[in-house]
């Protein structure tokens, strides 16, 4: 019998907000009542738990997100996609990081500061770029309504994206692999990275490589505002 995963959540009674996303391949009941029972501990969700609970008596509202996912790291990128839908939208999660298989993503421990290098003036406003983050499962600058290559010469009107990225998985690269950085891309990748999400994610939704997230990271871009 295949394993089939669920995406879910936690949510506050008190005030009825998600505060917990977390994936699972049991029945979802037998998690929320493993979830229900973690009020001992010290962890941010923990705190959480027991806060309702001594608050209210009451213990919180279980929801499934997505379920009849197929394997583990559709699994992984599922729940990763939730939690920045929910963090995009201002809410602030107890979630101190995402587990794929047995490696877990998020935790400050996964980054330090990288020695920032190039140099590029850009005008434009990341609200829009935020926005559109958290409705895609992956980064795909061809949907955007700007297109600002880092590197002279790249035509959007050129690229079959379609074919570069079927040629990429047929060979078992990234997704994005060999497509051209654009400024826009980097501005998000800037603002994730600020934003706590370590290199490993970056690399899961951008589609890139670790160098090319790093080499994102340390461009200096002249009057980005994160709005």
């Amino acid at each position: 019998m295949s394993v089939v995963y669920s995406i879910y959540a936690l949510v506050d009674p008190r005030d009825m907000k998600v505060f917990y996303i977390g994936k699972t391949s049991r029945a979802p009941q037998e998690r929320f009542e493993e979830h229900i029972q973690e009020v001992s501990g010290d962890t941010p969700k923990q705190k959480r738990l027991r806060e309702i609970y001594d608050d209210t008596g009451l213990i919180p509202d279980f929801i499934i997100l997505e379920d009849g996912i197929e394997c583990n790291k559709a699994a992984f990128t599922r729940e990763v996609y939730w939690v920045e839908i929910f963090r995009m939208a201002g809410t602030v999660l107890t979630n101190s990081s995402v587990d794929y298989e047995g490696v877990h993503f998020l935790t400050e421990s996964h980054y330090g500061p990288i020695r920032k290098k190039g140099h590029w003036s850009v005008d434009i406003s990341i609200d829009k770029l935020i926005s559109d983050f958290s409705t895609r499962e992956f980064f795909q600058i061809e949907l955007y309504p700007t297109f600002t290559p880092i590197k002279a010469g790249n035509i959007k009107a050129d690229i079959n994206f379609s074919k570069e990225r079927n040629l990429n998985f047929t060979e078992g690269r990234l997704l994005n692999h060999g497509l051209p950085i654009t400024v826009e891309e980097v501005m998000l990748v800037q603002h994730r990275f600020e934003q706590g999400d370590t290199v490993e994610v970056l690399e899961a939704f951008f589609q890139r490589s670790r160098k090319s997230i790093e080499y994102m990271i340390g461009i200096e871009l002249e009057g980005k505002s994160y709005v």
